[in-house]
């Protein structure tokens, strides 16, 4: 997976999108849980390392 999917997929959680590639929510929710941080929070991580 990629990290535009991992934002794709964490976009689409926090939108509630329907337009996501397949994989992507499942990556993001995959990280959320194995980091414990919130979509917001992996959005945010994402944009402080420029990612």
């Amino acid at each position: 997976m990629s990290w535009v999917q991992l934002r794709e997929g964490c976009n689409a959680i926090i939108t509630g999108a329907i337009n996501y590639r397949s994989g992507a929510k499942s990556f993001a929710n995959k990280v959320i849980k194995e980091t414990g941080l919130s979509a917001e929070e992996v959005i945010e991580m994402l944009n402080e390392r420029g990612i």
